[in-house]
């Protein structure tokens, strides 16, 4: 009996050795053209903006640990992570693979974005009956392109195009849809390049949690993926939702509102950043502490 248990255990061990494997590391690059960094810009605790990382990979339950600067954007098989200048490295966490430190070539730079591209383990084959959403989303491997004569862009998947260069600039995928910009106007599209969101809005973010932000004269609202206007562009300035919570800019202090447009964190505050194990790093009365989900200033 004693030997049958040491057997079992020892093929137990020998199967978690054998589906526990490593990632490979495909490329990494700096984008200086790739504008997300400047665009969608985070701030240290100095104020100085934070270097953009798209890990772009398939796999499940990805997470990070470094130098990060508050939670990653998840993007159909892309994550963007915030990283102060000068970061050196950082760690990479799945349930597909094991975990990776990475080492960048050289130190991150403020306000530049870049690209590490990963390659997980293929799945088993019983996995691999039960496709995830990533896994069938065509549009996490369109490329952008520009067409060198007209300037237009557009996209590509395998090298062919699927989306004519016919816009004045295009956004990567999200959540299904892409920004585009036609005639000077922010509107979104889907996989196919039909207009799901009419191209009239004077800037506009990409979908997150169901919601993306545009901007009307001036002001910052947030709409769904019919286009309906779901929170009012009232606010002076707007950031993606992570979870349940938006930060907002009125009248120059920062709060946060839910996703019924409700400020549910008054904006008081001089700065704050994105929460992270449900705490956020926030500044006022010339004091810099943590507030919870709640508002209530914490250890």
């Amino acid at each position: 009996m004693k030997k049958l248990i040491l057997i079992l255990l020892l093929t137990l061990l020998g199967t978690g050795v054998a589906t526990a494997q490593d990632a490979v590391v495909r490329s990494f690059s700096a984008e200086p053209m790739d504008v997300t960094a400047r665009q969608h810009s985070r701030l240290d605790l100095h104020g100085v903006k934070c270097a953009v990382v798209k890990v772009q990979v398939v796999a499940d339950g990805v997470a990070f640990k470094g130098n990060l600067i508050g939670e990653p954007v998840e993007n159909p098989g892309e994550y963007w992570v915030y990283l102060t200048e000068g970061t050196k490295q950082f760690q990479i966490l799945s349930r597909s693979f094991l975990p990776l430190m990475y080492y960048f070539p050289e130190p991150l730079r403020s306000g530049l974005t870049y690209v590490l591209t990963l390659q997980a383990p293929q799945p088993s084959a019983s996995s691999a009956n039960n496709p995830t959403v990533a896994d069938v989303d065509i549009t996490k491997n369109y490329e952008i392109f520009q067409n060198s004569s007209t300037k237009k862009w557009g996209f590509k998947h395998n090298n062919n195009v699927v989306i004519p260069a016919q816009y004045d600039w295009a956004g990567e995928f999200s959540e299904g849809l892409a920004q585009v910009i036609i005639n000077g106007k922010y509107g979104h599209i889907d996989k196919n390049g039909a207009i799901v969101v009419p191209a009239k809005y004077d800037n506009a973010g990409f979908f997150k949690n169901g919601l993306a932000l545009v901007q009307i004269k001036g002001r910052w609202g947030y709409i769904d993926k019919t286009g309906n206007l779901v929170i009012s562009a009232r606010f002076d300035n707007a950031w993606e939702f992570n979870k349940d919570l938006a930060k907002v800019e009125i009248k120059g202090k920062y709060g946060f509102i839910d996703k019924t447009g409700r400020v549910v964190i008054p904006a008081i505050y001089d700065d704050a950043w994105g929460f992270v194990n449900g705490k956020c790093h926030v500044t006022a009365y010339g004091r810099r502490f943590y507030i919870d989900r709640y508002g209530n200033e914490v250890e």
